[in-house]
């Protein structure tokens, strides 16, 4: 993203008057405003802004982008089915399926490759059960703590491939 930023003034000095000095900065500094973090696929944007409640929203926004600028993460929405999900993918030449899968209006992530019985190891992670067999471990995202505990989880799963 590139910020343009113009500014014009005008001063009407006495004849023979000095210019006076000005100056200009920006509050903060412009440097830090513009960024070169990669922005996420819209796609994936407008999947949470349309089905994430108003509280979870920044959370997996929040979770997402962390994903692609830690981990080299992939958010995609899937192209077949119509539910309201995200695909993280692993990063280009990582091999193996998706890191996790976000059901966007519950604000849950799925991590098929953290076993049940690993739950322990993990704050805020939940066991989920298939026809009452443990089977993965899910954690919703409503705050900046669990963003954090989801990356932990994560990086877990990447580590292993």
């Amino acid at each position: 993203m590139t910020t343009v930023l113009k500014i014009t003034v005008s001063i009407d000095l006495p004849d023979n008057q000095p210019a006076p000095k000005i100056e200009v900065a920006t509050e903060p500094p412009l440097a830090t405003a513009t960024s070169s973090v990669p922005d996420l696929d819209p796609a994936v944007t407008d999947q949470v802004t349309t089905n994430a409640s108003k509280a979870q929203a920044p959370a997996l926004l929040d979770y997402l982008r962390r994903c692609v600028i830690e981990l080299g993460a992939r958010p995609e929405v899937p192209t077949s089915g119509n539910r309201p999900g995200i695909n993280l993918n692993p990063p280009v030449g990582v091999r193996g399926a998706r890191l996790a899968s976000i059901y966007v209006p519950s604000g849950r992530v799925a991590f098929r490759e953290i076993a049940p019985i690993e739950v322990g190891d993990f704050e805020g992670a939940e066991i989920v059960e298939n026809n009452r067999v443990p089977d993965h471990v899910k954690i919703y995202l409503n705050t900046e703590q669990d963003v954090d505990r989801a990356m932990v989880l994560t990086k877990a799963v990447l580590d292993r491939r």
